[in-house]
């Protein structure tokens, strides 16, 4: 049998040129490569594609077929594809006939998240604003249109569904008790290092900085996280430091006048490299996510001994466990408690090694259920 894989998936979405889902997707589809797995790709010719994964697509002489100008049925139905896979699946993903559908769902985000009152500060389209409005307005009307479309494209369709948590697997039980006599099984969402782990990552943190990621997504809540510091800066709580922030090249995506401009940097996006340092050198990361199926950022920081000030919320505890300071995501005067908190005494330095033998444990699992996905992905 041959597999056609979705490097769609990979492509950007309406979240950036780099996303997690898609990343997930570039690390399977070479670990499939390399296990020698028999397989073709569909992907978008309009969007931008990794070099990196072209480069090993043309490598290996996996045959790429372009959805932009051949539907993906036709494709399916042309070349006798059996069975597809897709790590973000698109309706014409979920809906085709013919073949048996794999698909990888990695939270429950539009049906579980509170619809936060701070996404108003954040400076989303006319037509966003009335949508989210409309949401507090009447959230259990659009929560079960969500459910709806979930039931339809998930469960009536017959995907073989595979999720990356516990989290997001029981969610999905709660929500949807139908699911109860379906296997869905849990593999860890793929660990993005290539590298081999290593114990001598731990180093005194000499930049004294914190660091915010995908900060022009609201829902990774990082305009609380700004104005923490920004407080603690005012207030003189917090010296010699300042806040690095990526996915916004300036503040004015934020309804909100940052009162110490001076103590922070936009970076805007950063390839995987550039993030990379970003990570190895900050004395903290500062993510109080609301939503995560799973949670890359954390884990990423981990690595190098870099402690992390989260959110308690959905799948995080179940990835970080005691390798992170914990704070309601909702306060800002809570973030601003553990800013303090980990910049005082040897906060830093145990949290720094609980986190990279978090990183350590996770990075053993993650490349586990790597192979068991493939093997369930790709079993007759």
């Amino acid at each position: 049998m041959t597999l056609l894989f979705d490097l769609r998936a990979t492509q950007p979405t309406h979240n950036g040129l780099r996303h997690g889902g898609g990343r997930y997707g570039e690390t399977l589809l070479k670990a499939m490569i390399d296990r020698g797995i028999q397989m073709a790709c569909f992907y978008d010719t309009n969007r931008w594609l990794n070099p990196d994964i072209i480069n090993t697509i043309n490598n290996n002489g996996v045959t790429l077929y372009d959805i932009a100008h051949t539907p993906l049925q036709h494709i399916v139905d042309q070349q006798h594809f059996k069975r597809v896979y897709s790590c973000i699946p698109e309706e014409d993903t979920l809906s085709l006939k013919r073949c048996e559908v794999y698909a990888t769902r990695h939270d429950l985000r539009n049906i579980e998240i509170c619809y936060d009152p701070y996404f108003l500060k954040y400076k989303n389209t006319a037509v966003e604003k009335t949508k989210f409005i409309l949401r507090k307005i009447a959230p259990a009307l659009w929560r079960e249109k969500d459910k709806r479309i979930f039931r339809r494209q998930w469960i009536e369709s017959g995907v073989h569904i595979v999720t990356v948590s516990q989290h997001t697997k029981y969610a999905m039980l709660a929500f949807f008790p139908e699911l109860k006599e379906r296997n869905i099984p849990v593999f860890y969402s793929p660990s993005l290092d290539s590298n081999t782990p290593t114990n001598d990552k731990h180093q005194i943190k000499e930049q004294r900085y914190f660091l915010v990621v995908s900060a022009h997504r609201w829902e990774k809540n990082s305009l609380r996280a700004i104005q923490a510091f920004d407080r603690l800066v005012t207030a003189g709580l917090i010296n010699n430091m300042k806040m690095k922030i990526t996915g916004a090249d300036n503040p004015n995506i934020f309804a909100y006048k940052i009162k110490n401009p001076e103590a922070f940097e936009f970076l805007g996006y950063v390839d995987d490299n550039a993030l990379k340092q970003l990570y190895a050198h900050a004395y903290a990361l500062v993510y109080p996510s609301l939503s995560e199926g799973f949670g890359y950022p954390p884990l990423e920081a981990a690595q190098y001994a870099t402690p992390t000030i989260a959110s308690p919320l959905t799948a995080i505890t179940e990835v970080l466990a005691d390798a992170a300071i914990y704070c309601n995501p909702m306060l800002v005067e809570e973030i601003m408690n553990r800013m303090v908190m980990i910049t005082e005494n040897d906060t830093q330095q145990i949290y720094a090694k609980r986190a990279q033998q978090r990183y350590l444990y996770m990075r053993e699992k993650q490349n586990n259920d790597l192979q068991r996905l493939i093997t369930y992905i790709t079993s007759s």
